[in-house]
């Protein structure tokens, strides 16, 4: 099962630059993901306290169920957790 958090009211502001009139270029697109602390601390609170609760349940009814990525002790450890957080969550502005 994979689970898909999607951040849709963050604090942090990015940027969008046109690099010229061509209607079908591609914009220069700077997300500013994670610029405001608030993100990062929410995103940390949603594997806290809902993945976690996921994945308990989850074990209860198969023992055999763990979560894979991020581990348990991933999810524990803070540093760990804002490192997961920043090498695995992808920018969601549309291009």
């Amino acid at each position: 099962m994979n689970i898909i958090i999607l951040f849709i009211q963050p604090r942090s502001r990015g940027s969008i630059k046109l690099q010229n009139n061509a209607p079908l270029k591609i914009v220069l697109a700077d997300e500013g993901f994670l610029n405001n602390s608030f993100d990062l601390e929410t995103i940390k609170a949603i594997y806290k306290i809902y993945i976690r609760d996921i994945a308990d349940k989850l074990s209860k009814i198969d023992p055999a169920y763990k979560l894979i990525n991020p581990t348990l002790d991933t999810i524990d450890n803070d540093k760990e957790i804002e490192n997961f957080i920043k090498e695995n969550f992808g920018h969601n502005h549309h291009q």
